[in-house]
């Protein structure tokens, strides 16, 4: 694959968060995998309020720094407290300058995405290499999808598959996960399914939610391991109540279809509505088609015109050719 692409062709796949999507089941639209896919809400409860204000007291307080660093979380997140980046950003240099390693990685990502300060990818990438230095697997893997992306870092593949290595190594779901999409397209060495379904599922098993849908993804196909689809039916499971979007997306359609187990018309619509929610293109158009169909619920013409025209729009081209019929 890279020998057929460059490096560069890669690196702007993984940036945009794509990957090129495998062949479709037969009579099923293609499935493209985010790197980093929209998140909806994670079936879990957050901390309460007097987790996030016992962390920043003992911060200013005490000035307990791994404190700081968990309060910037809670205000990057809403967590407890009003959401609040500047407030967050403060933390996590307070932290990263105390070496804590993971108010490091925090404070590089908060660069990288522009919260509480204009975006800097050099900035971030400095700041994912100091946590890295510091041992914070995390920092090593974000760092390393610096240097495939060669934006703020030097493009340099080999070594952000050491980096994703590293991180992978050390229990950093998302760093098993970036290491088997390099597995499974080729980056560096030759494909290898076998070993991305490995990845994936220790990413998965790590809690990374991502890990779980393209373990799911794999298995439903039978690469680098056997075909399973009742076991990617429930991984898809995992990954959307995790909070991936996709993973709640694919479920949906492995119930709208009966594939894996029973069919379910009436879920698979609330899950592409959940996934939709989050500005997912793809559960747009899936919802669009069952608004337009009747299938889950009742029919709704016009909403599914509309759901199915701002798919399209995103660039999900089947969804361009429904909406034309639709009534």
């Amino acid at each position: 694959m890279l020998a057929l692409l460059g490096a560069g062709a890669i690196a702007r796949w993984w940036a945009r968060g794509m990957q090129p999507p495998l062949a479709p089941l037969r009579g099923a639209e293609p499935i493209v995998a985010p790197i980093v896919a929209p998140m909806v809400a994670p079936i879990v409860e957050p901390p309460a309020p007097a987790y996030a204000l016992a962390d920043e007291d003992a911060c200013e307080r005490a000035a307990d720094v791994e404190a700081c660093a968990r309060a910037g979380v809670h205000y990057t997140r809403g967590e407890g407290v009003a959401r609040d980046y500047a407030r967050a950003l403060a933390l996590y240099e307070r932290a990263c300058a105390a070496r804590v390693a993971r108010g490091c990685t925090d404070l590089g990502y908060a660069h990288e995405a522009g919260w509480g300060v204009a975006a800097d990818l050099a900035t971030a990438t400095r700041r994912y290499a100091e946590a890295c230095e510091l041992g914070d697997p995390a920092g090593c893997g974000l760092l390393g999808r610096r240097y495939l992306a060669g934006t703020g870092a030097p493009l340099d593949p080999a070594r952000a598959l050491a980096l994703f290595t590293q991180a992978c190594e050390a229990g950093d779901g998302a760093g098993c996960d970036d290491q088997g999409r390099m597995a499974e397209l080729g980056v560096v060495s030759a494909i290898d399914h076998a070993l991305a379904r490995t990845l994936y599922a220790r990413a998965c098993a790590l809690e990374q939610p991502e890990g779980c849908v393209n373990v799911a993804r794999l298995a439903e196909r039978g690469l680098g391991g056997p075909l399973d689809l009742e076991e990617a039916r429930a991984l898809h499971e995992r990954g959307c109540a995790a909070g991936a979007a996709l993973g709640c997306n694919e479920l949906g359609r492995m119930l709208r279809r009966g594939i894996g187990g029973e069919p379910d018309l009436a879920r698979a619509r609330a899950l592409f509505e959940r996934a939709c929610n989050v500005e997912l293109a793809l559960a747009c158009a899936n919802l669009g088609r069952m608004y337009r169909e009747g299938e889950g619920g009742p029919r709704d013409p016009a909403r599914a015109n509309a759901l199915l025209l701002r798919a399209c729009g995103n660039g999900v081209a089947w969804a361009c050719d429904r909406a034309e019929r639709a009534e």
